[in-house]
């Protein structure tokens, strides 16, 4: 499937992911992530196995934090890859 996340695609790669294969999915590790439908909705799984999957609407913020939790990544590196501004 095609690359239906460019800003979930964009701080993964930034964290360390790596395309695989398979268009528009993306691995670290045994978790992987990759779009589900053209509208957005995407799913993290380990092996064959789905671990959460996500609505098109939720915030790249969520879907980045959750692949990271997930393949073990330490919590600062969504700092590093997600532009987080404080709100006034």
């Amino acid at each position: 499937m095609a690359d239906y996340r460019p800003d979930v695609t964009e701080a993964l790669l930034a964290a360390g992911w790596t395309r695989t294969a398979l268009a528009g999915e993306l691995r670290n590790g045994d978790i992987g992530w990759r779009p589900t439908t053209q509208s957005g909705d995407s799913a993290i799984w380990e092996r064959v196995a789905c671990i959460a999957e996500f609505r098109a609407l939720c915030p790249v913020i969520v879907v980045v934090a959750a692949c990271l939790a997930a393949a073990g990544q330490p919590a600062e590196r969504l700092a590093e890859v997600i532009p987080l501004h404080p709100t006034a």
